[in-house]
């Protein structure tokens, strides 16, 4: 089975986010800048 994930840069994202992913499966990054910094947090979530 798979499972999506979302990554986004959408501040009002959490608002529908949940609906589409659930509580834990989107991070909503508040600059791409940080995408590089996240990605090991990024992974964790996936693979735990």
């Amino acid at each position: 089975m798979t499972h999506s994930f979302c990554i986004t840069i959408d501040k009002e994202a959490g608002s529908y986010l949940k609906l589409m992913y659930g509580e834990v499966n989107y991070i909503v990054i508040d600059d791409v800048k940080k995408l590089p910094n996240r990605i090991t947090e990024i992974y964790r979530r996936l693979t735990t």
